[in-house]
Formats: C-alpha cells, sequence, structure tokens
C-alpha cells in the first residue's frame, strides 16, 4: 500500500511527480484535489475512487469506475472529505489493471 503526498500547485505551476498505479493507492481527501491518470497500455483501463462515507446530510455518493482509453489521459477530481475520506482522510484507489499505468495526485 503506497499513499502518496498531494502536491500544491501554485500560480508558478507545478512539476507533477508520476507514481506507477499499485494495488492499496491512496491519498488525502480535499475539496480542491484532483488526480491525473495517464493510460501508456494498449487497452482501456478503469481506476475507481473508492467512496468511505456517506455525504453531507446523509446522501450516498455513488462513483462509477472511471474509464481511461488506451494511451490516453483524465484528470479526475475534486474529492472532498465528506465523501471520500475514510476514518484516516484517504481516498482508495482501485485500478482494474496496474499495467503501465501512472497517475499524480495535486491540488
Amino acid at each position: 500500500m503506497a499513499t502518496r503526498t498531494v502536491q500544491r500547485a501554485t500560480l508558478a505551476g507545478v512539476t507533477p511527480t508520476y507514481n506507477s498505479a499499485a494495488s492499496g493507492d491512496k491519498f488525502k481527501a480535499g475539496p480542491t484535489t484532483r488526480i491525473h491518470v495517464k493510460n501508456g497500455d494498449g487497452s482501456s483501463h478503469t481506476v475507481t475512487p473508492t467512496v468511505t462515507q456517506a455525504g453531507v446530510g446523509g446522501a450516498t455518493v455513488a462513483l462509477a469506475a472511471i474509464t481511461v482509453a488506451a494511451g490516453g489521459e483524465k484528470v479526475i477530481g475534486p474529492f472532498p472529505a465528506e465523501y471520500f475520506g475514510d476514518n484516516d482522510g484517504l481516498v482508495a484507489l482501485t485500478w482494474s489493471a496496474t499495467t503501465s499505468m501512472t497517475w499524480s495526485v495535486f491540488a
């Protein structure tokens, strides 16, 4: 399991650090936190952020697996803590496959 540090974007920009996708990937939830997923594989793959709490007012948030096309990229988010943070405030990611998948987390 790897918990990744959220990189802070500023007006000067941020040079993102990309991590290889792996089972147990997590990051800190936040109202402006997003992930950038790159798929270098020849097949599409999905990533599913695990919803671990009921939302504001007890509403449940359902989020389907997000498909990233073969050779494609997606920016996904935000991940506010009231919907995604579990007891330790972390968002867990589930990957359909990790082959040639990389990702970065920033806010």
